[in-house]
């Protein structure tokens, strides 16, 4: 079994109200887990006429049922965000589970 040397924050998106009653989304820090993260390539992604590098890998965590991961979460990892793609559990609950996830790109 690898070990598991990196600490990654899960995050969940949120929405809340100014005191206007617009909705603002924003991500929200759910926890800090152990992982390991490997590289699967990169390309580069046109938006709004820009050019910005992405990546993909695969991170590897152990299951635990309090924080479950979705595709609805994030992943933020060395000052990057990771969009959760697919989540597939490799073997029982209590064993590690594999996220594909993808890097977002940012319009900033």
């Amino acid at each position: 079994m690898r070990r598991l040397t990196d600490a990654i924050e899960i995050q969940t998106r949120t929405q809340t109200k100014s005191s206007t009653g617009t909705l603002t989304e924003t991500w929200a820090k759910e926890c800090t887990v152990r992982a390991r993260f490997t590289p699967m390539g990169g390309e580069e992604a046109r938006v709004y006429h820009r050019s910005y590098p992405t990546a993909s890998g695969v991170f590897e965590l152990f299951y635990d049922p309090n924080n479950v991961l979705t595709t609805a979460k994030r992943i933020v990892w060395e000052g990057r965000n990771y969009d959760v793609v697919y989540v597939k559990n490799s073997g029982k609950r209590s064993i590690r589970s594999t996220i594909h996830a993808v890097v977002q790109v940012n319009a900033d």
